[in-house]
């Protein structure tokens, strides 16, 4: 009976209830389109620099991290070891080599990286990398072949089928010096990389630097990201007996990165305070007219035997039916926009159309959105929050009115 009066409440005025439930529910659609943007954005910069760049786990010598010395390697046979199980879905060991890369006119400061292009394409899809037109990726038989950035490329005046010196010292402190063809050349996104890294054959950048069966790092791959912690555990399980070996996740080897990645809600919780507090006001505001508009007619319920506490229930009923109208329009409008962000994207390029650059990443001139749960429920329990509160004002005057003055007003 109380539900069906608030109901009806609701629509007397049904100008102002739609208005400020348009006002909600265009508050609830922008919410949930950034979340649904910002959210594509967390999943773009997890793939480009947790998979692609540390993995979801590592294998390391102790000292690497904080030293990442040439000396400081570990079994390249632990891959194997690795590969055997079941949580883990791929498996890789990396070397890492400073040296010089030189053309016949200018040289740089680059960052070697040697990989086993068969067993780490299960991390990284280098083929999306390579610039259209500009070669192809390392074989999967050994070479004296190399792939390099294209801000090395540009620095270097280099282009694919030419070569490329390689200039460094290797561990027993003899020179290493080797032509390198130029196969390829990639974007990755991450500007560093692009500027100053150069892929590799593992086996030949051991031999060059007199390593021979020893890596630098082992980048493990499970299900997911959120997997990480398990995948750790699991390979420490299997590796516990090695000395001078360090297994690590993501979140070890990176814990900014981590922190940063874990805030990604933070930004969904300020754009909801700063959209529904307005929002909040509009609700104060309708149902302290809907009151004084009906004080009289309060008072008369009030002297018939109505309770302070079904007054206020009422009236906390009617803003909580209005954000309940506002929900469906907000679901309505907010479910639209994030069709249009998962299906054709936002443009967000800069003026020369390339992608914009933050924090070392840079993204693709388009950016598309992910839908989770999450966001949603959290907006509708925000939402419905921000109602109630609002109503509490509006329902302690309706209790405290007295009969005889309220049924006097008019």
């Amino acid at each position: 009976m109380l539900l069906r009066i608030a109901w009806r409440n609701l629509w007397r005025y049904r100008r102002r209830t739609l208005i400020t439930a348009s006002g909600m529910a265009i508050a609830m659609g922008l919410v949930l389109a950034i979340a649904c943007m910002q959210d594509g954005m967390f999943a773009m910069m997890s793939d480009v620099l947790v998979r692609q760049t540390l993995g979801h786990a590592q294998v390391v010598h102790p000292k690497w991290p904080t030293s990442q010395l040439m000396h400081d390697t570990i079994d390249e046979g632990i891959v194997t070891k690795a590969r055997q199980l079941p949580e883990v879905n791929g498996a890789s060991g990396r070397m890492f080599v400073y040296a010089l890369a030189a053309s016949e006119d200018t040289s740089v400061g680059a960052r070697f990286i040697g990989i086993d292009p068969k067993a780490d394409r299960i991390i990284t899809d280098y083929d999306q990398q390579l610039l259209d037109g500009k070669g192809r990726f390392l074989s999967d038989e050994a070479g004296a072949e190399v792939v390099i950035g294209a801000g090395m490329a540009h620095e270097l005046s280099l282009e694919a089928g030419q070569q490329l010196l390689f200039l460094g010292q290797a561990a027993d402190g003899g020179m290493a010096t080797e032509l390198l063809e130029i196969v390829g050349i990639f974007e990755s996104g991450l500007d560093q990389l692009d500027r100053s890294g150069a892929y590799v054959h593992l086996s030949t950048l051991q031999s060059l630097i007199a390593l021979e069966g020893r890596v630098h790092q082992i980048m493990l791959v499970g299900e997911d990201v959120a997997g990480s912690a398990a995948l750790r555990d699991a390979v420490r399980g299997e590796l516990g007996e090695l000395a001078d070996v360090q297994v690590n996740s993501w979140e070890d080897a990176d814990p900014d990165l981590a922190k940063m990645m874990g805030m990604k809600d933070a930004g969904l919780y300020i754009m909801l305070f700063i959209m529904f507090s307005v929002a909040g006001l509009g609700v104060l505001s309708t149902m302290l007219m809907s009151v004084f508009e009906r004080t009289r007619e309060l008072g008369v319920l009030r002297s018939l035997g109505m309770t302070r506490l079904r007054m206020m229930l009422m009236i906390v009923l009617e803003s909580l039916l209005l954000c309940g109208v506002a929900s469906i329009l907000g679901l309505v409008f907010g479910g639209f926009l994030d069709w249009l962000l998962i299906e054709y994207g936002f443009p967000y390029a800069t003026a020369d159309g390339q992608g914009v650059s933050f924090m070392g990443v840079t993204f693709p001139p388009r950016f598309y959105g992910m839908l989770r749960p999450e966001p949603i429920v959290i907006t509708l329990v925000f939402m419905h929050l921000v109602a109630f509160i609002a109503a509490l004002w509006p329902a302690i005057r309706v209790a405290r009115l007295r009969p005889v003055e309220a049924m006097r007003e008019h």
